[in-house]
């Protein structure tokens, strides 16, 4: 089994089940979540990461200026192109902050990222993303979509 293929089954197994998984199931009488209404302030400082909420010191945030560099010329790359007010995204994030820190623990050549794609449009076009979140995964600067699990 080539390495690449190693790590995707790894990373497959860090992320066994989506958190996406709750709204499929959904009764019809419950009121859809989708767009939750965002109740903090306006700045620009990241939150504290809660007791319950893992940091996401190993989820390096990417940008036009950086992606290149960062993403392009890492063996490996795991993307996460998100909107802030998904609230998909919104329950992603602690699980890909598990994942981004147990896949440095793993192989600290791997790079997990994210990329708000409602400030970086280009990057989405260039990526054909079409919905929130979009997760892709980089290969020697060849970009696959991510099919795999969303929870560790």
């Amino acid at each position: 089994m080539k390495r690449w293929q190693i790590l995707a089954v790894l990373l497959g197994a860090l992320l066994i089940t989506a958190p996406l998984s709750r709204v499929h199931g959904q009764d019809e009488d419950e009121e859809d979540d989708e767009y939750e209404e965002y109740e903090g302030d306006d700045s620009d400082e990241p939150e504290a990461a809660g007791d319950d909420e893992p940091s996401e010191k190993d989820v390096v945030i990417l940008t036009s200026k950086n992606f290149d560099d960062t993403v392009l010329k890492a063996e490996f790359a795991l993307v996460e192109f998100y909107a802030p007010w998904c609230g998909h995204c919104k329950r992603l994030k602690p699980e890909y902050a598990k994942a981004a820190t147990e896949l440095k623990e793993y192989n600290s050549n791997i790079v997990v990222g994210k990329v708000d794609a409602t400030e970086e449009k280009e990057l989405g076009e260039k990526y054909d993303v079409q919905g929130y979140p979009t997760l892709k995964w980089i290969v020697n600067g060849k970009a696959s979509d991510y099919g795999g699990g969303r929870d560790v």
